[in-house]
């Protein structure tokens, strides 16, 4: 559990990122990202799985400015996660580990449900 928690927090170091950015990318408040840090709690079992997601979504990042584009990004899949299908959920998680082709599903699913980006 810490060995995920030690990661995250390599991940935000190396990107020079907050804990209020972090949890941007996790979808939850920074202060849950602050409390796992100081190790004064733990994430449940679907944070910690954010948090992989989140990992290996911010080892692609290269800039602060993609921390906007992922904001963008998780609106637009709030948006859109009760039109599509499940399948094209699998499909769209399945494309977390290379961010641009990520980004592409997700603006090709709010052309075909007509959702604003």
């Amino acid at each position: 559990m810490m060995d995920l928690i030690t990661k995250l927090e390599k991940e935000m170091n190396q990107k020079n990122l907050s804990a209020e950015d972090t949890a941007k990318i996790i979808g939850c408040s920074f202060s849950q990202v602050y409390r796992w840090i100081k190790r004064e709690n733990k994430p449940n079992f679907l944070y910690r799985k954010a948090v992989e997601r989140a990992i290996k979504k911010m080892k692609r990042m290269t800039t602060v400015v993609t921390i906007e584009m992922a904001e963008k990004d998780r609106a637009l899949y709030k948006k859109l996660k009760k039109k599509i299908s499940i399948q094209e959920k699998r499909a769209l998680f399945q494309l977390v580990d290379d961010y641009s082709a990520y980004q592409k599903e997700l603006s090709r699913l709010a052309k075909k449900y007509n959702t604003e980006e």
